[in-house]
C-alpha cells in the first residue's frame, strides 16, 4: 500500500474515533499522551539524519565547487516564493468578504518572540558539545556544525578519509531507519488525527470561528493544489505537476495532522529523493535550511489571519503604505521563526501584531481556541513550499535523476 493512502486511511480512522470518544471523557488524557508520543517518535531520529545528510551535502558539493550557488539558489527561491505567498495572501483578503470575528474572552498565552542577540547566542554557543544538548525546536546550531565540518572535510582527502566514511555510513543507517519509520508512521498519525479532532469538539468557541477556518482551509487547499502546481508547471517549462503533486501527499498530510514540519521531514525527504528524483546532496541542504529560514505557508497564513483580524478589530482602513507594511513585515516575520518548528503560525501572529501596533498588539490572543488549525495549515504549506523549491533548485543546477530510476512510494 502507498504510503499516502496509509496516511489518509490513519488520519480518517483517528477522526472518527475521535467522534466516537466523549470529548470530556476518561480516555481523552489517554489520547492526548498517545499523541504526544507519536509527535516524539516521528521526531525521534530528525537530528542525526539531518546532521550527518548535511554534513556528507555540504562535502560533496564542496568538492564540486557548489556549495555557495546551492544556498543562494535556494535563498533566491525561498525569498521570491514567501514574498508571494505573503501577497496572495492579502489581494485573497481583499477580493474575499469574510465575516467578522466576534470579540471573546480568551486565557492570555506569552510568546516568546526569539531576538537577534539570542540567536547568535545560541548559534556559537561557548563550547561547541552544547549544540548536542539543545532542544529539538532549535536545531540551527546543530546544522551548522555539519555545515563548518562539511566544508573542512575537503582540506585534506587522506587525513578525513575516516570521518567522510564514517559519516557517510551513519547517514546511509540513519536514512534506512527512517524508510522504516516513514512505513509506519500511519501509527503515529492515527493518535494525533485523534487527539487533534478532540481538541476541536472540546472547544467551546469553535462555532464563532467556523466561517473563517473554512475559507482558510479553502484559500490553503488552492494554494496547494492549484496555485503551487500552476507555478511549478510554468516554471519546468510547461511539465506536467502531477508526479510533484503525488510527492507531496505524504508528506503534506504528516504536516497537517501534526503541525510540525519536523514531524514530517522524513516523508519529505524521502519522498524528495525516491519520488522526485532529489539527490542527497541537494535535497540534505535546501530542506534544513528552507524550514528554517523560508517559512512560506506559515506566512501566508499568518498574513491572511492578521488581516480579517484587523478587518474585524479597527476602525481604521489599510491604505496603500500600510499595506505595504503589512508585506513587509510578514516577509521579515517568516524568516523568525527559526525556533518554532511546532508553533510557527501562532507565532508569526503574535509577532506581526505587535510589530504593526495600532491597537493590535495584543490581538492575536482571540484567534487562542483555533491555534491548532492555524499551526497544521501553516505547517502543510510549509512542507509543499520546502518540496517545492528544492526540486527548482535540483533541476537548475542539472541534477535530477532520470525519471526512469524514480519510483513512487
Amino acid at each position: 500500500m502507498k504510503i499516502w493512502l496509509k496516511l489518509l486511511l490513519s488520519t480518517i480512522l483517528g477522526s472518527l474515533l475521535a467522534f466516537v470518544l466523549s470529548p470530556g471523557g476518561s480516555g481523552v488524557p489517554l489520547i492526548q499522551y498517545l499523541g504526544k508520543v507519536s509527535l516524539h517518535f516521528g521526531r525521534y531520529l530528525v537530528m542525526p539524519l539531518m546532521f550527518f545528510s548535511l554534513l556528507v551535502a555540504v562535502y560533496e558539493l564542496h568538492l564540486q565547487r557548489k556549495v555557495l550557488q546551492t544556498f543562494r539558489l535556494a535563498l533566491i527561491c525561498g525569498t521570491l516564493l514567501t514574498a508571494g505567498m505573503v501577497v496572495l495572501g492579502v489581494v485573497l483578503v481583499f477580493l474575499i468578504s469574510l465575516e467578522r470575528i466576534p470579540i471573546i474572552a480568551t486565557i492570555p498565552i506569552t510568546v516568546q518572540s526569539p531576538s537577534f542577540v539570542d540567536f547568535i547566542l545560541r548559534l556559537l554557543p561557548t563550547n561547541t558539545f552544547l549544540v548536542f544538548t539543545e532542544q529539538g525546536d532549535f536545531f540551527l546550531p546543530l546544522l551548522f556544525l555539519a555545515f563548518i565540518l562539511g566544508l573542512n572535510l575537503t582540506y585534506d582527502r587522506q587525513i578525513a578519509r575516516s570521518v567522510i566514511e564514517l559519516s557517510d555510513s551513519l547517514n546511509r543507517v540513519f536514512w534506512h531507519i527512517n524508510v522504516f519509520v516513514t512505513e509506519f508512521l500511519y501509527v503515529p498519525v492515527l493518535f494525533l488525527s485523534c487527539s487533534l479532532v478532540l481538541g476541536f469538539r472540546s472547544g467551546s468557541d469553535l462555532g464563532i470561528f467556523l466561517p473563517f477556518l473554512i475559507v482558510l482551509w479553502i484559500l490553503t487547499m488552492g494554494v496547494a493544489f492549484i496555485g503551487l502546481p500552476v507555478a511549478f508547471y510554468f516554471l519546468h517549462q510547461k511539465r506536467k505537476p502531477l508526479r510533484w503533486m503525488y510527492a507531496q501527499l505524504g508528506p503534506g498530510l504528516a504536516a497537517l495532522v501534526s503541525g510540525d514540519i519536523l514531524f514530517s521531514y522524513g516523508q519529505l525527504v524521502r519522498h524528495g529523493t525516491e519520488t522526485l528524483g532529489i539527490p542527497r546532496r541537494i535535497g540534505a541542504v535546501t530542506s534544513p535550511f528552507l524550514l528554517v529560514f523560508a517559512r512560506s505557508g506559515s506566512a501566508f497564513v499568518t498574513v491572511v489571519s492578521f488581516l480579517v483580524l484587523f478587518r474585524s478589530y479597527s476602525s481604521l482602513e489599510l491604505g496603500l503604505f500600510q499595506t505595504l507594511w503589512v508585506i513587509i513585515l510578514s516577509i521579515l516575520v517568516s524568516f523568525t521563526l527559526w525556533a518554532t518548528p511546532g508553533m510557527g503560525t501562532f507565532v508569526g501572529i503574535a509577532l506581526l501584531s505587535k510589530l504593526f501596533g495600532r491597537g493590535m498588539e495584543e490581538g492575536y490572543l482571540i484567534l487562542t481556541p483555533v491555534v491548532p488549525a492555524l499551526v497544521s495549515l501553516g505547517a502543510f504549506l510549509d512542507v509543499l513550499c520546502t518540496s517545492f523549491v528544492s526540486q527548482w533548485v535540483a533541476e537548475r543546477m542539472n541534477c535530477l535523476r532520470p525519471e526512469e530510476e524514480r519510483h513512487s512510494i
